[in-house]
């Protein structure tokens, strides 16, 4: 059976929805459906998270429907399957937010990720933001820059239950140009703000040192955290990877190579983590080690990042946009067991896709295309019975932001905005 589709999207005052189930080739329906309250005018999705089929919970930012043209952070629960939507308390003094992420470890808990604005000497500055989701009710938590920030923002997140949480991020240490990666933690019921330290001869100066990937893949095992994130230093600089153990981060030096990496995911039944960067490279971590994989037969990849995903230690899956003499489009690479082979997928010869998400019923990745008269859709391709199919126009036109997925068992969620 197919898995059950839910598309979500978000803008000029309606939500688009889109769903299928139970169908071996997924018939998708769209419909509108009103605000139900005064709400923004215009909004964009940036993240998702589900922890059931009828309980999900997206954010992103909206243009609030004032005179100010200020922006707000932006909410959609779904509870029961009705989406309500709304706008986060902002912190005080705090002028516009916007979030980039969000993390549900149950039903009861989640944590969005962001940044909010003040207003200082006739312009505004930015500091990390994180809004909390407990006992029924959202509440900001500020106070999570790392010490020295000039100006900071939190782009990741990625939580295992309501006392154990890590989000990342960049920052302007000071007047000095340029940024660094900082993770914000919660352990112990506080958050703690730290700049993980960069390998041995690698600085910032003015390239931006930047924590990314699908997510920041956080594991808990033995009564003790741990988490590795990924990154890069500059636009094409060298890649990187810091480990958290305990309360200390460490830049791992251990890598195979230094290609810069633009996805990680980690299993949460050990610390079993797999890599990937432009290549394409897959590099996968067991028992404290890194190893390369073999990738000789797979297709070169484009300008895109891979992004990817593990459902186990030995079955993973990652979606790379292609653009060489041979083929322009989308391959899924599939790893059991350390093996990688590829497929191309189905569809647009210009889709991106930017995330994936599987649960041990399916897998669904998303991204945008253009169709041919240079309008842009979003796209949405759904494994079913072992194979890919391409969902045709599953929202409204003019949702044109990338979208979000998450997927809990045979349901998976995808957010879209204007």
């Amino acid at each position: 059976m197919a898995a059950a589709v839910c598309a979500l999207g978000v803008g000029s005052a309606v939500v688009g929805l889109a769903s299928v189930a139970g169908a071996v080739s997924p018939t998708w329906q769209s419909r509108s459906v009103a605000w139900t309250t005064a709400g923004p005018v215009q909004a964009t999705v940036d993240g998702v998270s589900c922890t059931s089929a009828t309980q999900c919970v997206a954010v992103g930012s909206a243009l609030l429907p004032d005179s100010t043209g200020a922006t707000g952070a932006f909410v959609a629960n779904l509870v029961r399957s009705t989406w309500v939507q709304g706008v986060l308390p902002l912190p005080t003094g705090a002028v516009d937010a916007a979030m980039s992420g969000v993390s549900c470890p149950s039903a009861t808990t989640c944590f969005a990720v962001g940044s909010y604005d003040v207003a200082s000497s006739g312009s505004t500055v930015a500091h990390g933001l994180v809004e909390t989701f407990a006992n029924g009710l959202w509440t900001p938590v500020v106070g999570l820059d790392p010490p020295g920030a000039s100006t900071a923002a939190l782009t990741a997140v990625s939580c295992t239950s309501r006392r154990v949480c890590n989000a990342s991020g960049s920052a302007q240490l000071g007047p000095a140009p340029g940024s660094y990666a900082f993770v914000s933690g919660l352990a112990g019921g506080a958050w703690t703000a730290v700049v993980p330290p960069l390998p041995t001869g690698v600085t910032s100066d003015s390239l931006a040192s930047t924590l990314t990937g699908s997510s920041l893949s956080s594991v808990s095992y033995s009564a003790t955290s741990a988490c590795l994130a990924v990154g890069k230093v500059g636009t094409q600089g060298t890649g990187f990877a810091e480990q958290l153990a305990g309360t200390t981060w460490t830049a791992d030096t251990s890598l195979p190579s230094t290609t810069a990496r633009s996805s990680v995911s980690c299993v949460t039944t050990s610390f079993a983590c797999t890599a990937w960067g432009k290549g394409p490279v897959v590099e996968s971590l067991s028992t404290g080690v890194w190893s390369q994989a073999t990738t000789a037969g797979l297709p070169y990849g484009g300008s895109q990042g891979i992004a990817g995903t593990c459902v186990s230690a030995t079955s993973c899956l990652a979606f790379e946009s292609l653009g060489n003499s041979a083929f322009s489009g989308v391959a899924v690479l599939t790893g059991t067991n350390g093996i990688w082979t590829s497929v191309d997928l189905p569809g647009p010869a210009d889709a991106a896709l930017v995330q994936v998400s599987c649960s041990t019923a399916t897998c669904v990745g998303v991204g945008t295309f253009y169709d041919a008269s240079g309008q842009q859709f979003t796209a949405i391709v759904d494994l079913v019975r072992g194979r890919w199919v391409q969902v045709a126009y599953p929202l409204p036109m003019l949702y044109l932001y990338f979208p979000s997925v998450s997927c809990v068992t045979k349901t998976c969620v995808v957010v879209s905005g204007q």
